[in-house]
């Protein structure tokens, strides 16, 4: 009786399944409230796309069709609309079973790498509040096949199954091109370990280059980077070849998007070199003690904060800004959900400016913190699948501005692996 008693209590408390009911219950709210929402924003054009996929004899659509993006999330909606009925509901329940799928293996990597179930739940939910994962969860979008794919690619190189690895990555670059970021990390990764360990890094460096090659192919087939109906319906060449406001914008919202593990990171930093200080401080009376605090930590640190004011300055002067494309042919003057609730309480202007000045300049000092540490750990050969993580956050920043538009929603395939990347650094002692 014992033993069926704590067989009972071993199941509920199992991580796995507590999770499995905080999703459930999360995703049948947004189940509830959205399946018969109308249609938004970029749903009826897809939709169309899905069509055209479904009644097309596909050697021919994939040569030519009305998007940038690749095909496999239009092919694969067209099959599941041939077996289960072309309308809006069965479209969106199968994003939402992506969604699903999602969610778990994000706690689970979170939960792999911590140890510690509370942390990975709350770290976890910090993810799905995300209002962009909430739309994503639900709303007929590329995006949340793309981001399963990646996880499932991350997952299986965490595990050293590089085939797998090799698998997931193509087919997550075969729905967005952006996914392209996890095998160019993968190549860094993979000399990074070369440079310390004297790793034979051929089968990273061949499955790496493998998951390219599909792109490869499809850019054959449609003679330039996408299709030529895509690029003519949606593409509008920016003023400049590469977007430094990109990297300002990313850097600023991703900031935001991930204010409760930013700010707790930097906390965190602080209240290590003021310990480290303490008698000093300790010593003093209660008026001077804040003021000795913020000296420490500055003089401590004045390298770190003078290169993070120095890059904040340079990319000020490529302020946040709504894309060419995007003004023309929606007339939206935001880049996303928090822009435009932050110019309608603080306006478009100079107080507005001034905020994401500070916001930029506490993400490049939070970043540069996270690479100076990853760096000491490489220095200490101490290096794990959590710096892969990173690297992807800084080949994103990087790749980027060379797309012709810019919104928030695009950190969604980057958040998960930040947050699990920085995890280890918040967490674990």
């Amino acid at each position: 009786m014992n033993i069926i008693k704590s067989l009972r209590f071993s199941t509920l408390c199992n991580p796995f399944l507590i999770w499995f009911v905080i999703s459930t219950i999360y995703l049948t709210l947004i189940f509830t409230f959205l399946i018969n929402a109308p249609l938004r924003a970029d749903e009826k054009h897809i939709i169309e796309t899905i069509k055209l996929f479904r009644e097309t004899d596909l050697i021919h659509v994939i040569k030519d069709y009305p998007q940038v993006t690749p095909p496999l999330f239009y092919i694969t909606l067209a099959i599941w609309t041939k077996l289960l009925g072309f309308n809006i509901i069965t479209q969106r329940l199968f994003i939402i079973l992506i969604a699903f799928i999602s969610f778990q293996l994000i706690f689970y990597l979170l939960q792999y790498s911590l140890k510690r179930v509370l942390m990975s739940v709350m770290l976890s939910l910090l993810i799905l509040i995300n209002p962009y994962f909430i739309g994503l969860s639900i709303f007929i979008y590329t995006d949340m096949l793309m981001i399963l794919f990646i996880l499932l690619a991350i997952l299986f190189i965490m595990k050293n199954r590089l085939w797998l690895f090799c698998i997931f990555s193509a087919l997550a670059i075969l729905v967005r091109h952006y996914a392209v970021i996890l095998p160019m990390s993968v190549f860094v990764y993979a000399f990074i370990r070369k440079f310390i360990f004297r790793e034979n890094i051929k089968k990273l460096l061949i499955t790496s280059s493998i998951s390219v090659m599909p792109l490869f192919i499809l850019f054959f087939f449609w003679r330039g980077f996408a299709p030529q109906s895509g690029i003519q319906r949606w593409m509008i060449e920016n003023e400049t070849f590469y977007n430094l406001s990109y990297i300002n914008s990313y850097l600023t919202f991703s900031f935001i998007y991930l204010l409760p593990l930013t700010f707790y990171y930097l906390i965190k930093k602080v209240k290590q070199k003021i310990n480290e200080n303490s008698s000093k401080i300790d010593s003093a009376n209660v008026s001077t003690k804040f003021i000795l605090k913020f000296y420490i930590l500055i003089k401590r640190n004045w390298a770190l904060v003078l290169v993070a004011l120095l890059l904040t300055v340079i990319l000020s002067f490529f302020p946040v800004e709504v894309s060419k494309v995007t003004l023309i042919q929606t007339d939206t003057k935001t880049i996303g959900l928090v822009h435009k609730i932050l110019v309608i309480f603080l306006g478009d202007g100079v107080i507005l400016r001034s905020v994401f000045i500070m916001v930029l300049f506490l993400s490049i000092l939070f970043n540069i913190i996270l690479i100076k540490n990853y760096l000491v750990e490489i220095k200490a050969k101490n290096v794990d699948y959590h710096l892969l993580l990173i690297i992807m956050w800084i080949i994103f920043l990087l790749i980027m501005p060379l797309s012709y538009q810019i919104w928030e929603k695009y950190l969604t395939m980057i958040i998960p692996s930040l947050v699990i990347g920085t995890s280890k650094k918040l967490f674990v002692p």
